[in-house]
C-alpha cells in the first residue's frame, strides 16, 4: 500500500475503500446491504427503486442526502 500512495509519482490514481463484497452477506456500501439502502435513500415516489444520484451522494459524502 505504501508503494501505491508514495511510489507513483507522476501517475494519476484514486484510492477508494466505500464498498465490500462478502460472499456470505453480498455487497456492502459503507456497511449498508442494498436492501438497507433501498430503505434509507431517497426516492421519487415510496414504492419505487432509490434515485442513482443518492447512491453516488451517499458514497462520496457517507450519508444519504435530506429530502
Amino acid at each position: 500500500m505504501g508503494q501505491v500512495l508514495t511510489g507513483m509519482k507522476g501517475v494519476t490514481s484514486l484510492l477508494t475503500v466505500t464498498s465490500k463484497l462478502d460472499p456470505e452477506s453480498g455487497i456492502r456500501f459503507r456497511g449498508y446491504s442494498i436492501p438497507e439502502l433501498q430503505e434509507k435513500l431517497p426516492k421519487l415516489n415510496p414504492e419505487g427503486e432509490p434515485l442513482p444520484e443518492g447512491l453516488f451522494y451517499f458514497n462520496v459524502i457517507g450519508r444519504a442526502a435530506d429530502g
